[in-house]
């Protein structure tokens, strides 16, 4: 009877050695998708909320907050940013470029954004592009929606 029973256990085992890992096929997916990918950097107001609301846009891999917006290479702090007209609460978006054009982050930017309008300009609004066709693609954006956006203070450098 044990014997019959590790025979059965042994077969399982050959069975289930052929059935591929959910982990490999997403490294596997995920690798190929390394060639569609891009980043953006939007300052949103405080970047908390806006980088979670950006998370579940379809295309959108992954975010990250920071400081931008200020031409230095001294690492930014609380207080420097508190008391600081350079420094913008950023969020950098890395996205899938065969899932999310561009033009659509954009929209999605405008949507999520939660700009603060207390003076300071740690939450203002703004699109940091990271390349020319970027920049040309968000002056674009912002002439089209010029009627609707009011609280976008422009492109940035990062």
């Amino acid at each position: 009877m044990s014997r019959h029973i590790v025979s059965v256990l042994y077969l399982c085992g050959i069975a289930t050695a052929f059935i591929p890992s959910p982990n490999v096929r997403h490294t596997l997916f995920s690798t190929t998708r390394l060639l569609a990918q891009e980043e953006a950097t939007f300052g949103m107001g405080c970047f908390w909320k806006p980088s979670e609301e950006l998370l579940k846009v379809p295309g959108v891999i992954d975010t990250v907050v920071g400081y931008t917006g200020k031409q230095s290479t001294e690492a930014p702090s609380y207080d420097s940013v508190c008391f600081s007209r350079e420094w913008v609460e950023g969020v950098r978006v890395t996205y899938d470029t065969s899932v999310l054009s561009y033009e659509q982050l954009l929209d999605a930017f405008f949507q999520c954004q939660e700009p603060a309008f207390n003076g300071s300009r740690q939450y203002a609004s703004f699109i940091f592009p990271h390349n020319t066709e970027q920049e040309r693609l968000a002056q674009s954006w912002l002439q089209q929606n010029a009627d609707t956006n009011s609280i976008i203070s422009g492109i940035g450098r990062r």
